[in-house]
């Protein structure tokens, strides 16, 4: 992350007040787990806004493979799991406000073609 914000100028867009808050990104992928840097700061309300699952293998809307959890905190991490005491680093997504949109498409075959 430390390249990927100013890489797309979202830091820019930080500098201006802007933070994803009001937004919402849809992740179509592997399902996406309720995670801190997904939750609302402060609160321990979900940023995961709306889950579906198209996945006929199974009826979670959870992420059995890990991927869609990364991208989704990539768009929007908060950096709460990476802001502690012995943290060099915080990594925030993107838009660390955004709310995310859970489409799990993804079935064991698909997540391991990734």
């Amino acid at each position: 992350m430390n390249y990927a914000v100013p890489a797309v100028n979202a830091d820019l867009a930080h500098n201006l007040g802007f933070d994803g808050a009001g937004v919402g990104v849809a992740v179509i992928d592997s399902g996406v787990n309720q995670v801190a840097d997904l939750g609302v700061l402060g609160s321990k309300a979900s940023r995961v806004v709306y889950s579906q699952n198209f996945d006929t293998s199974t009826s979670t809307t959870g992420d059995l493979y890990g991927h869609g959890t990364h991208v989704a905190g990539i768009i929007a991490g908060n950096g709460s799991n990476s802001t502690c005491s012995n943290c060099d680093v915080t990594f925030r997504g993107i838009a660390p406000s955004a709310s995310i949109i859970n489409l799990r498409v993804l079935d064991q075959r698909m997540a391991q073609l990734r």
